[in-house]
C-alpha cells in the first residue's frame, strides 16, 4: 500500500447540529492526534472519551473512534473525532491538525483512497455516490451493494466468454498450421457474447440513473405547449407561458414528483428558424441534451395536425426513447395520423393522468431493477453493445486479425467498467463529484 499524506476533514454537515465528526486518514493519523494530549496506545475498534487539549487549552470533550489499517473505510489508519456540533469545535480541531502537518482532504478523497487501497471497486465507489445523492428511498435502495455486485458479476461473465473467444482467435493467428480459424465457431461464440451483453444492456437501461435521477426532456416544434406541460407536470408555474412563439429560449430544468417518483424534467426551446441569439443558443444545446435523456416527450399541436415539420424532426429522434404526445385536445379538430400518440390538454389537464402513468412505465419504475448504473457505466455498456453488434463487427469475422482487434476493444471496455484501467482524468472526474469528507 502506497504511503500517502495524512488527510483530515469534517465529514458531517456544516452548521448547527448535535454532533460534528472530524476524520483523519493516513499512516501518521495516530501520531497526529498526540497534539491533543492523546499519548496512550490506540487499539483497533476501540472508542475513547477524552478532553482534547491543544497549546494549553481544552478545545472540547470528544469521542474518539479508532480503526487500524487495513480494517478501515480507506484501508489506512483512521481516526474519527466526534465533538459538539456547530462551527467552532470541529473548525478548531481541523485547524490544529493542519498546523501540525495534516492536509485538507479533497472531494471524495477518503473513498478514492479506499478504491486505490483495494477496499472497494470503482463500481462500489460509484454506488456510494448514488446513495449520497439519492432524493428518495427508491433511488437509495436501487444503489445497494447487491446491485453493484450484480453489475460486477455480469462484467466478469462477459469477460470470461470474450477471453475464450480471444484465446481461440489468437491461437489461430499464432499457430495457423496447427489451428484452423473457423468462421462458424467464431460466430457461435460471438452470438453468445452478444446475447449476454444485450441482457446486461436491457437491465442497465431499466436501472440507469443519469446524475442520480431519470431525465425527462420535453421537445417539439415551437408553440406546441411544451412550457404549459412542463408547468403542469411540476404542479407549479415555473416556465413563462405566452402566445408568442419562441418564449422559451434556453433549457429550464426542475424536479417533479411523477406518481411518487423523482424525475428531472427539462423544458427546451422549440425547434424553428430562431431569430434571437439567445434562442439560437438554446436550440443549439438541444442535441447534446437529448443524448442524456432517459425519456423524451415529443409534443405536436393537435389543432394544427401532425405536420411535415413535425415528421422531419421526429425522424431525427428515431433512436431516442420517446412518447409522442398530441397537445391541445381541448381545441383539436379530428385528423387522420399513422403516428401513434397520446392526446392531452396541458391547459385543462385532460389526459395528464394517463401520460404520467405512461412516463412511469417507460422509465421502468414499475419493473424490478436488478442493476443500477450511472452515466459513465451506461456509456461503456453502450459501446460494448455497439462493438460486436454493428456491421463493422460482422465484417471482421472473416478475418481473424480484424476480429482480434474488435475483441480487444470489448476487453478494454470491461476493464474500464470495472476500474482496472482508468485514466487519471476519469478517476478525478468520478471522485470530484463526491462531497468533501466522503
Amino acid at each position: 500500500m502506497e504511503k500517502r499524506e495524512t488527510i483530515v476533514s469534517q465529514i458531517t454537515a456544516h452548521g448547527r447540529s448535535a454532533v460534528s465528526v472530524v476524520r483523519l486518514s493516513g499512516a501518521d493519523a495516530f501520531n497526529m492526534v498526540k497534539i491533543f494530549g492523546m499519548n496512550f496506545p490506540l487499539e483497533h475498534h476501540r472508542i475513547y472519551v477524552t478532553d482534547l487539549k491543544y497549546k494549553g487549552k481544552i478545545l472540547d470533550k470528544a469521542v474518539i473512534s479508532v480503526f487500524h489499517s487495513p480494517h478501515s473505510y480507506t484501508g489506512e489508519d483512521v481516526i474519527e473525532i466526534s465533538v459538539h456540533g456547530g462551527s467552532v469545535s470541529s473548525k478548531r480541531i481541523v485547524t490544529a491538525l493542519i498546523e501540525s502537518g495534516c492536509r485538507h482532504a479533497e472531494r471524495g478523497e477518503f473513498t478514492k483512497r479506499g478504491f486505490l487501497n483495494g477496499k472497494i471497486s470503482i463500481i462500489d465507489a460509484e454506488s456510494v455516490l448514488m446513495k449520497v445523492n439519492a432524493l428518495t428511498e427508491d433511488v437509495f435502495d436501487s444503489a445497494s451493494d447487491s446491485k453493484s455486485g450484480s453489475l460486477m458479476k455480469y462484467a466478469e461473465s462477459i469477460r470470461k466468454k470474450i477471453m475464450d473467444l480471444k484465446s481461440f482467435v489468437q491461437a489461430s493467428i499464432d499457430f495457423p498450421d496447427d489451428i484452423d480459424y473457423s468462421k462458424t465457431k467464431s460466430e457461435e461464440m460471438i452470438n453468445e457474447i452478444i446475447k449476454e451483453i444485450d441482457s446486461l444492456h436491457k437491465k442497465a437501461k431499466c436501472g440507469y440513473i443519469s446524475d442520480n435521477h431519470p431525465l425527462l426532456v420535453i421537445t417539439g416544434r415551437t408553440n406546441t405547449g411544451k412550457s404549459t406541460l412542463f408547468n403542469r407536470l411540476l404542479k407549479a408555474d415555473r416556465a413563462i407561458v405566452t402566445e408568442e412563439e419562441g418564449t422559451t429560449r434556453d433549457i429550464i430544468g426542475e424536479w417533479a414528483n411523477i406518481n411518487g417518483h423523482p424525475v428531472k424534467i427539462l423544458d427546451t426551446a422549440g425547434i424553428r428558424e430562431a431569430e434571437s441569439i439567445a434562442e439560437k443558443i438554446g436550440i443549439k444545446k438541444l442535441p447534446e441534451t437529448l443524448k442524456k435523456a432517459s425519456l423524451t416527450l415529443f409534443l405536436f399541436d393537435l389543432e394544427k395536425g401532425f405536420t411535415e415539420e413535425d415528421r422531419a424532426y421526429l425522424e431525427e429522434l428515431h433512436d431516442i426513447n420517446q412518447i409522442i404526445v398530441g397537445n391541445k385536445s381541448d381545441k383539436a379538430r379530428s385528423f387522420d395520423s399513422e403516428v401513434k400518440h397520446m392526446k392531452i390538454s396541458a391547459l385543462s389537464g385532460e389526459g395528464l393522468k394517463e401520460l404520467e402513468e405512461k412516463i412511469v412505465d417507460m422509465l421502468h419504475f414499475n419493473e424490478k431493477v436488478e442493476i443500477t448504473v450511472n452515466e459513465r457505466q451506461m456509456n461503456i455498456i453502450d459501446r460494448m453493445k455497439a462493438s460486436l453488434s454493428g456491421e463493422d463487427a460482422k465484417k471482421c469475422i472473416d478475418e481473424s486479425e480484424l476480429l482480434d482487434e474488435k475483441i480487444n476493444e470489448v476487453i478494454r471496455d470491461i476493464k474500464e467498467l470495472t476500474g482496472e484501467i482508468l485514466s487519471e482524468d476519469i478517476l478525478d472526474n468520478i471522485f470530484n463529484n463526491f462531497c468533501i469528507g466522503k
